[in-house]
């Protein structure tokens, strides 16, 4: 019996793992004419796209992947952040020449020193669209070029006995370093997901403050051995701190990474998984971070969407020179961008009006000092959240770099109007402009809200459109239902 039972168990999977196949191909079992098997239905064709995408994303492991995004951060936001903090201290250290005796050296007035530092952000708003080169341009050769322009523009400060030729060299100095610092938020969309930016864009931006916090110090230094070799101090501060930039320039060319598929210091392998794990980032009709080009059309829709003149509004009042990324990872872990602007708007309002108050009353420091930190967490931490904010909801990257375009020509009109919010006049408590700061603050918290609820709608537009597509599509192809994932993952959803 046992002899007899096993046959009928092996006859039994031989049915099933040979005949069951072969009845899927209508062969006509049993028939005299053995050789006349035939497969007249063609076998069923393979799922649409939608379902194959599901399957892509099981080629590679998290611990690959995790590997992978340690290493784009540890050798490339890294590096992006060196050289914006190179560009920084370029721009800036105009202060600390100052300081050296430029202004006595080349008989400068007071009112030719404010037009050298405003030639600077003229040509620098001027120039914001060159963020769109990204895609025109292989970045590395790109971004190479504009540290090495931006860093021979400073060197050459270093030469000039003139104020018209300080003030050409400012203008150019701008032009420089806009190419470069407000696309490299975009550049760095090429490589990370919607959720992992935010992070990204905040260590990158954290290079500014950074810089800041020893720059005072560099130009001490370099001051204490100017004395000891005949050049001015002045003219030897522009040098060391303008001509590192072009050395870094060459490592630029070789370093930086055009797309995941050209990261050198990743193996075939990890080159492949950087490239898979960002295919659900795009619908089949966005473009690859490897082919190079813009659509038109696209840069004209996003020129009239609304949406992204919200951000560029906030980020006007926003407009840091400072960040904070403590509180990034939150944001990235809940995938929730108008929470986290509304908390620090709430909390730059709150710091604002305490300032303002504290002023009115004559109250003591301590009050002041209160309202300065609670004011400072929320406008430098915020920044970061709306730049990401404005990438993400993006679909592709002709729209993202428009938006990136808009959101730092609009922002970049801010520190126009704040300069003249604290006249001498005020001093040395300002309460005019603390209110005035608060009020805008207060203004953020509301476009927000706004902005929030427009994506909203646009988000259940969009699945009840998406939806019936794929019911009309399905049933014309005799297929079952998508579920409510593999609709969500067909479609761009917009990040509230």
């Amino acid at each position: 019996m046992d002899s007899l039972s096993g046959h009928r168990e092996l006859d039994r999977a031989l049915e099933l793992k040979i005949i069951a196949p072969l009845q899927r191909h209508s062969v006509t079992l049993g028939d005299p004419a053995v050789d006349r098997i035939s497969f007249d239905k063609e076998p069923p064709p393979p799922p649409p796209q939608r379902y194959e995408r599901k399957e892509s994303f099981m080629l590679y492991t998290p611990d690959e992947e995790s590997n992978i995004v340690k290493k784009l951060d540890r050798r490339l936001v890294l590096f992006v952040a060196t050289l914006y903090m190179l560009s920084f201290l370029d721009r800036s250290n105009i202060g600390n020449a100052k300081i050296a005796g430029l202004t006595e050296d080349l008989q400068l007035s007071t009112s030719q020193y404010e037009w050298l530092l405003t030639a600077f952000y003229i040509t620098y708003i001027l120039f914001e669209w060159m963020t769109m080169l990204y895609r025109l341009f292989p970045p590395h050769i790109y971004i190479a070029l504009c540290v090495a322009s931006w860093g021979l523009v400073a060197s050459l400060q270093s030469v000039v006995d003139s104020f018209t030729s300080m003030l050409v060299l400012r203008a150019l100095l701008g032009v420089g370093e806009a190419a470069f610092g407000p696309g490299v938020p975009f550049y760095l969309s090429f490589f990370y997901k919607r959720e992992e930016l935010a992070l990204r864009t905040g260590l990158f931006i954290s290079a500014a403050p950074l810089a800041t916090s020893f720059a005072s110090s560099l130009a001490w230094l370099i001051t204490k051995v100017a004395r000891k070799v005949p050049i001015a101090a002045w003219r030897l501060l522009f040098l060391i701190e303008g001509f590192p930039s072009m050395i870094v320039a060459v490592f630029a060319w070789y370093h930086l990474p055009d797309s995941p598929g050209t990261v050198k210091f990743l193996t075939q392998r990890q080159k492949k998984v950087a490239r898979l794990r960002l295919r659900k980032e795009k619908s089949t009709k966005q473009e690859s971070s490897e082919v190079y080009g813009l659509e038109m059309k696209e840069i004209l829709q996003t020129l009239a969407d609304p949406k992204c003149y919200i951000t560029a509004l906030q980020c006007g009042i926003f407009q840091l020179t400072a960040i904070s990324t403590d509180d990034l990872r939150g944001v990235n872990q809940y995938g929730s961008r108008s929470f986290y602007v509304c908390l620090s708007a709430v909390l730059g309002t709150t710091g604002y009006l305490v300032i303002a108050v504290a002023g009115w009353q004559h109250a003591s420091a301590g009050w002041r000092y209160a309202g300065v930190f609670a004011a400072s967490a929320g406008f430098f931490s915020a920044i970061t959240i709306i730049i990401t904010w404005t990438i993400n909801n993006q679909e592709s990257d002709s729209k993202k770099g428009t938006g990136m375009v808009m959101l730092n020509i609009i922002g970049q009109l801010g520190p126009l109007l704040g300069t003249r919010l604290y006249p001498d006049s005020d001093k040395p408590y300002y309460v005019r402009g603390m209110s005035v700061c608060a009020g805008f603050m207060f203004l953020v918290f509301v476009l927000s809200l706004i902005l929030r609820m427009i994506l909203g709608r646009a988000n259940a537009k969009s699945r009840m459109a998406y939806r019936r597509i794929e019911v009309e599509d399905e049933e014309e192809e005799g297929l079952t239902m998508a579920s409510d994932g593999e609709v969500e993952r067909g479609r761009f959803t917009y990040i509230l």
